[in-house]
């Protein structure tokens, strides 16, 4: 499980987290939704110990994240970052199995998983000895998430990793994704944008504004019974008005 106690997290006078409390469940998918300037990759950032908190607490699997060495951090989390952040110069062999040579695993074992990963997000082995700038935008993105699974974490963070995909190579990745994540049962924290995302990926929605989860439930809870006015807003947005009155997403 991942718990954020009373987080709070500013930029010069620029509050952006002002008093957050927020828990992840093992073995589901939580989606954090909100619009851009929400909050939602300042959250994902300081999960993953890369952006310092002014205040409060980030416990992971019942440890304070600041108790935990880089190694134990990426024994429990695997990250996959926005555009993939796979290194340009190497090949996708060579990033996918960078974490494990890091951390002193083993080379072989890591291989067998990388060729099972590929079977299960429909990637191309022979892909794997190209770099990164051969591939297109959806294949690059299967390769951080195996790079993200290698060591296989716990836990695994996902920053609007297909927000730059054409729709078409989007659908057929997020349907991956769905079978991944329920086979494999990880804890995931996905952010995005995107209300059809989230609805059809997440166990849980989490929607945010201004740096303050707004209501959380599944979308049907969250389109019957709106706590706010943005809430309703925001799905107004997103779903076309002739749709609303029978929207499922």
């Amino acid at each position: 499980m991942i718990e954020l106690k009373s987080v709070k997290k500013s930029y010069g006078d620029k509050v952006v987290i002002p008093n957050l409390d927020f828990k992840v469940l093992n073995g589901k998918t939580h989606c954090l939704l909100g619009s851009s300037g929400s909050g939602k990759t300042t959250i994902l950032r300081i999960i993953s110990g890369l952006t310092q908190v002014d205040q409060g607490e980030v416990i992971i699997q019942g440890t304070p994240l600041s108790n935990l060495s880089t190694q134990e951090f990426a024994s429990k989390v695997g990250y996959i970052s926005q555009e993939g952040g796979l290194f340009p110069h190497i090949t996708c062999w060579d990033n996918i199995l960078l974490p494990g040579k890091v951390h002193g695993r083993n080379i072989d074992e890591l291989k067998k998983k990388t060729i099972e990963f590929c079977k299960m997000v429909d990637l191309q082995i022979s892909l794997l000895d190209k770099v990164p700038s051969q591939l297109s935008g959806g294949q690059r993105q299967r390769v951080a998430l195996i790079r993200g699974l290698i060591l296989d974490p716990e836990i695994l963070l996902l920053d609007e990793p297909m927000s730059a995909l054409d729709p078409l190579v989007r659908a057929s990745l997020q349907k991956q994704l769905k079978v991944l994540f329920k086979e494999l049962a990880k804890t995931v924290l996905l952010i995005t944008h995107d209300l059809h995302e989230a609805s059809y990926l997440g166990d849980v929605i989490h929607l945010l504004n201004q740096g303050r989860v707004i209501q959380e439930g599944q979308f049907n809870d969250l389109y019957k019974n709106p706590k706010e006015e943005f809430v309703k807003e925001f799905l107004q947005a997103q779903i076309p008005l002739d749709l609303m009155g029978d929207a499922h997403v």
